[in-house]
């Protein structure tokens, strides 16, 4: 999963997430653009990258509520290996 953060550390900070399969054991290109990530709480798109400040590749995101019940959890743990990440670019269209 990638993570892409907006207005980050601010009250306003908006998070997205984006998911993208992988068969493992080979090299794999991802390519994610900004329409595949969606806001964890409202689910609108991320409009573009201009105003992305943190772009992250994690297993899972936890996204704290006012309350443990409003928390909401994305992904899950690795299953096996954590992925490799070797040439990663930032690709403009």
């Amino acid at each position: 999963m990638a993570l892409a953060s907006t207005n980050a550390g601010q009250a306003t900070e908006r998070v997205y997430a984006a998911s993208a399969s992988l068969h493992g054991g080979e090299w794999e290109t991802v390519t994610l653009r900004a329409a595949a990530f969606h806001h964890v709480r409202d689910g609108s798109a991320l409009p573009s990258f201009a105003s992305v400040q943190i772009l992250s590749v994690q297993s899972e995101y936890v996204n704290r509520g006012k309350t443990r019940a409003e928390d909401i959890t994305i992904g899950e743990p690795w299953q096996g290996f954590a992925p490799a990440l070797a040439r990663c670019e930032w690709v403009t269209e």
